[in-house]
């Protein structure tokens, strides 16, 4: 392990053993119990949840309210929402319950809450760790020997298998009719729960590349890429790989149970025509600096000195299924459109993006939230056609160019003015200015 992320990583064997804190939270002075955002008639998916969770061992619970206080202190509870996945007939295919963490948000213009969110005190860029993207794998297999072979493995319930800090979940409580249960492992949604995971995966990485030479293993949050380089004159060669799974479970991880449903999908699509995907990549990039971002009410493009600002309504995301995590995936989806327009062709466009969640989501090319993976057909398509190789960067907040132009300020920047769709005025319901 480079000595930086030995430093960087150093929190882990503690935190594995007494649990994760989720960030520098203030724990609450009085109990608040934030309305839940589902409607009545989804009750019963929240009561078969809850016994998943309870059985799984995610949550403790349930209990009387006032005794928890009484016995622990002051609770929160922040609200429980329902998010469906549907398919092309609009049915219901999936259902996602969210803890939304982010709840209550700030207004722009309006004093903030008087009780604040749990994400607005986690700032996401404490909690680095590595990501293996497409054009990487691309890479690799492109430059890999002919004796290399390559398997993957997924971990099953990916955040949930890390315990939190037990003197935090005075923070994590959920209220369900008056009964209150008790987080006890990460949460999806929470700001820092993705860099903290990716963190334990990284170093899971390290280890199993120690403990087997010759051996790439790389991953994309909770789906694992293994490289096996091992030569046939090597004393390595056709090890097994149930040999990696073996030292994975020895390492503290619980693997996804083989699923052949995925395999024979592929087979049938393999199966249905020719199919071809060139390996080579691109040798060039795109000239021109371009940032995307989004906020509350706008998304904001800078392309080199230029800069677009699109107001959308403040209230868009609170909508069912779109959050920031959408608007930015929005923003993504202009920025490439702005570049096309700019001349981009044949060459590999790197786009830099703040929201991690939409960064982790567009380099493994899927997102829990149907809205951003329709924008990242559409986009990935477009920029196809035009032979142009998309990439994406994590860049903070701070240094994001586009961050103004989101909140509509675009001064100092000439107009950016190229023709481009605008998906979200169908989904949102507004007309063009």
């Amino acid at each position: 392990m480079p000595p930086a992320l030995r430093d960087e990583y150093a929190y882990i064997p503690n935190s594995i053993t007494n649990g994760f804190s989720m960030g520098p939270l203030s724990l609450p002075s009085s109990t608040h119990f934030h309305k839940n955002h589902y409607k009545e008639d989804r009750q019963s998916s929240i009561d078969n949840w809850l016994s998943k969770s309870l059985e799984a061992g995610f949550i403790a619970g349930p209990f009387d309210p006032a005794q928890v206080e009484a016995e622990i202190g002051p609770i929160h509870a922040s609200p429980l929402q329902i998010v469906d996945k549907h398919d092309a007939n609009g049915r219901i295919i999936k259902e996602r319950i969210v803890y939304d963490a982010s709840y209550p948000k700030t207004r722009p213009g309006q004093p903030p809450p008087p009780i604040p969110s749990i994400n607005s005190q986690i700032r996401k860029e404490d909690y680095p760790c590595e990501w293996f993207t497409a054009v990487e794998t691309k890479i690799l297999i492109r430059s890999a020997p002919p004796h290399a072979r390559f398997a993957g493995f997924d971990l099953k319930d990916a955040f949930q298998q890390l315990g939190n800090l037990p003197s935090q979940r005075r923070l994590f409580c959920i209220n369900v009719l008056d009964r209150i249960y008790v987080w006890l492992v990460g949460i999806f949604g929470l700001t820092s729960i993705c860099g903290l995971f990716g963190a334990c995966c990284d170093v899971t990485c390290f280890f199993l590349e120690l403990l087997f030479p010759l051996l790439l293993t790389k991953h994309y949050v909770d789906d694992f890429l293994v490289a096996d380089f091992a030569p046939p004159s090597s004393p390595h060669a056709n090890r097994p790989f149930d040999l990696i799974l073996h030292a994975v479970r020895e390492f503290g991880w619980e693997v996804h149970p083989e699923n052949k449903r995925e395999v024979v999908d592929w087979i049938h699509f393999f199966q249905a025509g020719p199919v071809t995907c060139s390996l080579d990549t691109s040798s060039s990039f795109f000239h021109t600096p371009i940032f995307s971002d989004a906020s509350d009410f706008a998304l904001g493009v800078v392309l080199g000195s230029k800069a677009l600002s699109i107001p959308l309504p403040p209230d868009y995301c609170d909508r069912p299924d779109i959050n920031i995590g959408v608007g930015e995936a929005w923003a993504f989806e202009l920025a490439v459109h702005a570049a096309i327009a700019a001349g981009a062709r044949s060459c590999v466009l790197l786009v830099h993006v703040d929201n991690q969640g939409v960064v982790y989501a567009l380099r493994r090319g899927r997102s829990r939230n149907q809205l951003v993976n329709e924008v990242i057909d559409r986009t990935s398509e477009y920029a196809l056609s035009f032979d142009v190789e998309l990439s994406v960067r994590y860049v903070r907040s701070e240094d994001n160019p586009a961050d103004a132009p989101s909140r509509g300020d675009s001064s100092g920047y000439e107009p950016l003015i190229f023709p481009f769709d605008r998906p979200w005025e169908s989904i949102l319901n507004i007309r063009s200015s």
